[in-house]
């Protein structure tokens, strides 16, 4: 019987999934009230990708689709079967209701009986991605957490500053448009605050993950500005060292040559001071 149910509900809503579209799911929950209450005795939701889509109860006994503004109609005769398989499911769990009443001798109290269906299709193999950005913004920086590619939209995200986490603005779950959900959250950070070279890291819990998920930001930019600044002056010391060796074996080297070439060696002496300050500046700060 909820076999019936998924498959009519399929081609009602014409679930085509894309390729690469990450998950999607399509639940049917059915609820039944025995009792007296201002609600029907029978209701079913029918919810692709956690978003209602049609209703139906006791009461009406028909569907009633809510956000299908598509061109392609319902034809008659697939929602009278719906209906249809609606309106016995609800017969079953009538009766099933009955007999829990009557084995377990219950009160003529209201009692609720729900049962709920569906399937949910693989997601596409890829990971869900979570990247730390540091944004300038006036008078400081914004720290941002964004984690997209994941369902369902349940997720835990926390930025972490020195392993303490810390209050931040936003954080609305959106759908991303490829059948998966994204989230930002971000932290704003003064000049002064980001003297001080704290650690930050972002850490998610999904269900799609086995572990946590952490990423944390390093300061990048001074570390390729320093690699690069090395690199270059490590090839011009090269060059000098290469010159000296030519000009002796050669024995064309004037003394004013090599004094040209040991005042550039003094210079390179005192460009690998400097470095060695930016170093220390670089790698370790005074807190």
């Amino acid at each position: 019987m909820i076999c019936y149910v998924i498959k009519i509900s399929i081609s009602v809503y014409n679930i085509t999934p894309l390729p690469g579209s990450g998950s999607h799911s399509l639940w049917v929950l059915a609820t039944h009230i025995s009792g007296e209450t201002p609600f029907p005795k029978f209701t079913v939701v029918v919810m692709p990708d956690d978003v209602q889509v049609a209703y139906y109860d006791s009461n009406m006994k028909h569907f009633i689709y809510r956000g299908h503004n598509t061109p392609n109609k319902i034809h008659d005769n697939e929602a009278q079967d719906g209906a249809y398989i609606f309106g016995m499911m609800y017969n079953k769990m009538k009766e099933r209701s009955f007999n829990l009443k009557n084995h377990f001798n219950l009160t003529e109290r209201v009692q609720v009986q729900q049962r709920m269906s569906g399937c949910e299709m693989l997601d596409n193999g890829e990971p869900v991605i979570l990247r730390l950005i540091k944004k300038e913004v006036s008078g400081g920086f914004q720290v941002s957490c964004l984690v997209f590619g994941f369902y369902p939209r349940h997720i835990n995200l926390t930025l972490l500053r020195d392993g303490q986490p810390v209050d931040l603005t936003g954080g609305e779950v959106l759908p991303s448009g490829d059948g998966t959900y994204q989230l930002r959250k971000s932290l704003e950070v003064s000049t002064e605050e980001l003297k001080k070279r704290h650690d930050y890291t972002c850490t998610a819990s999904h269900l799609s993950l086995d572990n946590k998920l952490d990423v944390s930001w390093e300061s990048g930019a001074e570390r390729v500005h320093l690699s690069t600044l090395s690199a270059l002056l490590v090839m011009v010391l090269i060059v000098i060292i290469l010159g000296i060796f030519i000009c002796v074996k050669r024995r064309r080297c004037t003394a004013s040559h090599l004094g040209r070439l040991l005042t550039i060696t003094n210079i390179w002496a005192l460009v690998q001071i400097c470095i060695y300050i930016l170093h220390m500046l670089v790698w370790h700060p005074a807190h």
